[in-house]
């Protein structure tokens, strides 16, 4: 039998150092419950069909350059309908900006959004590793 665990997403904040951008009310209770992250590309161009919503979401350099070539109004659209599947997090790699359109829906949402110096692949392989630990 698979072994359910969680551990609080502010634990894994603290243990990476990450940059809280957007602490959501629900912050201290919020709870990532699978070892697995997700990188959103497929969701972000419009396909929800197996995006799964308990992971932690990454955005690395692919993600942000495709958002760069969308309209304000497209954004908006696009994070509106991203935030909507309330999942745990939003991690943005490398210390890239973020978009205002992102933060706008991320608080409308009420979804955490983080941030982390480190290159996209280095985040994505330390969180994994250390949440199969």
């Amino acid at each position: 039998m698979d072994q359910i665990y969680t551990i609080p997403l502010a634990t894994i904040v603290d243990d990476f150092k990450l940059e809280v951008i957007v602490k959501p009310d629900n912050f201290e209770e919020i709870q990532i419950s699978t070892p697995e992250v997700n990188r959103p590309g497929l969701a972000l161009g419009g396909y929800y069909e197996r995006f799964e919503n308990t992971r932690l979401q990454i955005i690395g350099n692919a993600e942000a350059s495709y958002l760069q070539k969308l309209t304000h109004e497209q954004r908006l659209e696009t994070f509106d309908r991203l935030f909507s599947y309330k999942f745990p997090a939003l991690l943005v790699a490398r210390g890239l900006p973020i978009d205002p359109e992102c933060l706008e829906m991320a608080r409308k949402h009420n979804v955490t959004v983080l941030r982390s110096q480190e290159a996209t692949s280095t985040v994505v392989s330390a969180i994994i590793a250390y949440l199969k630990a």
